[in-house]
């Protein structure tokens, strides 16, 4: 009866992730019936595919009544794993190079972030990799740990990368917002005319408005498709 109850509990949980997983699978074809000129957004949808896809497969078979086997579970968890670690990796380098662009108002992202992001995704799919060949091989699941180890890698590399660019953001948001808000409206002490001083004021909150939006219109135009890096598709320019 337990073992009924327990079944049952799995095939309950791996129906609701497996129906998630098709819903998200179907939302992200959908979404490329839409192309868009961000190369970083397209590749994350096509990623977001992939990993929804094999999800779909792999939630089927991942416990009984259809329960494909312990290798396909180990295999479809490093496959898994593999690529949900390069998508959060990736998305750290497309936050790094959006922060690049909004500080030094330059859609050239530097050279260390992709180099660091690359390196990640390699040293972390080597791992997992490697983890399955030796429980394959081995038949010992004492290999297993890699996976736990390039999970630990992942967010230590691609987390604190991400964390940083996201602070700084949030910093580049606040402190642009603060110097909008600073702009004096009207000065009665001084020597102009209230209603000078406020057309002045008005025409000075205008330009620098107008600043802001070019530089977040950069931002947003260039720091997904920044030129030598990763996210346009070209290798990465080393200093």
């Amino acid at each position: 009866m337990a073992d009924r109850g327990y079944l049952l509990a799995w095939v309950i949980s791996d129906s609701i992730k497996g129906f998630l997983s098709l819903l998200i699978f179907l939302y992200a074809i959908s979404l490329i019936q839409h192309p868009t000129k961000n190369v970083a957004l397209t590749r994350i949808r096509y990623l977001t595919i992939c990993l929804s896809g094999i999800l779909v497969v792999f939630f089927l078979g991942a416990h009984e009544p259809l329960f494909f086997g312990w290798r396909f579970y180990l295999i479809g968890t490093a496959v898994i794993m593999i690529l949900a670690m390069d998508t959060f990796l990736y998305l750290a380098l497309v936050f790094s190079s959006a922060l690049y662009t909004v500080t030094n108002r330059s859609s050239f992202s530097p050279s260390n972030g992709p180099t660091l992001i690359l390196c990640g995704i390699l040293l972390v799919s080597t791992v997992q990799i490697t983890s399955v060949i030796g429980v394959l091989a081995t038949n010992k699941f004492s290999w297993n740990s890699g996976r736990h180890l390039a999970l630990a890698l992942a967010m230590l590399i691609g987390g604190s990368y991400f964390i940083y660019s996201l602070h700084r953001l949030r910093g580049m948001i606040m402190k642009t917002r603060q110097n909008l808000v600073s702009i004096p409206i009207d000065n009665p002490k001084s020597g102009t005319s209230s209603k000078g001083t406020k057309v002045e004021n008005s025409s000075l909150r205008m330009v620098k408005q107008q600043n802001v939006n070019k530089m977040m219109k950069s931002s947003r135009d260039n720091s997904f498709n920044p030129p030598g890096s990763l996210i346009s598709g070209n290798s990465p320019r080393f200093s």
